[in-house]
């Protein structure tokens, strides 16, 4: 009698052992891609070198070799996370000249919600142009400054020049940034 309720019993238990796991897998978030980093990282804009190799952050529950958002952006990382932010890509080059370019690639879990970080103002303040490289993408030019933001899959990409008399130069260097972001995928 025992051995029969036990075996009536197993498969019973299996079944909600299995069920239990398949709630507490779909729970934790979906893992998302790696950074971006081979051929990225060996790009440089047209006159301009390297200002050291790129860095890569992630979050407080999975750093990168760089060490998490808070560590790049302090407290502005707060709602990058609230839009999915997974990972950061971060290299800044300089012309020899005092000019520089940032280059910002911020991963998001999905692209939806790249998306919906490019929308939010606290990322990207209103005001912004329209973007030749990319119509969904915005522009801002604040002299001497001039920088742009446009979304490739789960990536929200940044790019920064320090003297918006460079700004086709870096608009040339954003077709390049996203041609490779097309080849390495999602």
């Amino acid at each position: 009698m025992v051995r029969e309720r036990v075996s009536r019993s197993l498969p019973v238990a299996v079944g909600l052992l299995l069920l239990l796991g398949c709630v507490a897998a779909s729970a934790r978030p979906a893992r998302v891609p790696a950074p971006p980093s081979g051929a990225l990282a060996a790009l440089a804009p047209e006159g301009f070198a390297s200002s050291g190799p790129p860095l890569l952050f992630g979050t407080a529950e999975h750093p990168l070799k760089d060490g998490d958002i808070f560590t790049y952006i302090d407290g502005g990382g707060v709602v990058y996370l609230e839009h999915g932010f997974a990972d950061l890509f971060h290299a800044e080059y300089g012309d020899g000249r005092g000019n520089t370019i940032t280059l910002d690639v911020y991963g998001m879990a999905t692209p939806e919600q790249a998306r919906q970080a490019m929308a939010d103002e606290r990322i990207c303040p209103p005001g912004a142009g329209p973007l030749d490289l990319d119509p969904s993408g915005k522009s801002y030019r604040f002299p001497p400054d001039y920088f742009f933001y446009f979304v490739h899959g789960r990536r929200l990409v940044y790019l920064h020049v320090s003297d918006d008399r460079l700004s086709a130069r870096l608009a040339q260097f954003g077709v390049t940034v996203k041609s490779v972001l097309e080849k390495e995928g999602p």
